[in-house]
Formats: C-alpha cells, sequence, structure tokens
C-alpha cells in the first residue's frame, strides 16, 4: 500500500510533529513530548529529517548539543575552585581529547536545526568549550554568540 500522499510533504510532516510538542493543553513548551518525536525519527526514514528538526529546535541548554562530542565531559572541581567559584555546581563541562571529524559534521547538522537554548545558564560550562567550535568553523558559516 502506498503512503498517502500528505506523508510525502516535508512542510505537512513538520506541521505535524509540531503539534506534537504540546501534547496537551496543560503541557508547558519546556514540557515537550520528546519521546515521540525521537519515536517518529526512528520509525521511518521519511519522519526523520523533520522529526529531529522539530526535536532540536528549542533546547533546554548546550548540553545535548556538546554531548554529540566524545571529548565532552562532565568534570568534578576541586574544593578550592567551588569556594572561589559563584557558581554552585559541583562540576564543570570541558572538552577533553580530540574531536574527530565525523564529530563535526554531526554537531553542524544538529546545529543548523537549533533556533533557541532557553535556560543556558544553569550548568557549568567552562569557556574553553565555547572557543573550540568558534576555531573549527570556516568563517562563511561563523558561530554567532546567543
Amino acid at each position: 500500500m502506498a503512503p498517502h500522499r500528505a506523508i510525502l510533504v516535508h512542510d505537512i510532516l513538520l506541521e505535524i510533529f509540531d503539534h506534537l510538542i504540546l501534547s496537551s493543553p496543560t503541557d508547558s513548551e519546556d514540557q515537550r513530548d520528546r519521546p515521540a518525536l525521537l519515536n517518529a525519527a526512528v520509525a521511518c526514514r521519511r519522519f526523520l529529517d523533520p522529526a529531529m528538526t522539530v526535536l532540536w529546535r528549542k533546547l533546554d541548554d548546550f548540553i545535548p548539543l556538546l554531548a554529540l562530542f566524545s571529548s565532552f565531559q562532565a568534570v568534578p572541581l576541586p574544593d578550592f575552585e567551588r569556594r572561589s567559584s559563584y557558581s554552585y555546581h559541583a562540576t564543570a563541562y570541558m572538552f577533553r581529547g580530540d574531536i574527530h571529524d565525523f564529530e563535526w559534521r554531526r554537531f553542524r547538522s544538529y546545529a543548523d536545526r537549533v533556533r533557541a537554548i532557553t535556560n543556558a545558564g544553569r550548568v557549568n560550562i567552562s569557556q574553553s568549550v565555547f572557543r573550540v567550535p568558534r576555531e573549527h568553523t570556516p568563517r562563511a558559516c561563523d558561530v554567532q554568540p546567543l
């Protein structure tokens, strides 16, 4: 049986998946139905791109995007750094190792989908982390600070 013609149109699928974001009138925008979008992305090759576009459009923080790199890790802060820092976090996120070309390609494909990062201040991310994408991004498509 052939799929319905509506499923063949990328913009219609985007609209359908946009409605999965708020699954009920009581849900807030921050309580999206991410599992349903993920399930749609893996259920059908035709659903992958529009579901991932909606899934990655708005992030709560930078962690999911930076976690695409295998060298991105949470590192416990020594006691003296915890006391002297204004941050209440006991860990900081940073790169610990090399970043491979395939990770950059994956990062760029997901980063292109991100339109908003809402609560970026909730996690302690080393400032050096934000210099790495800037150093590895061609000037023509430079990463802009938010």
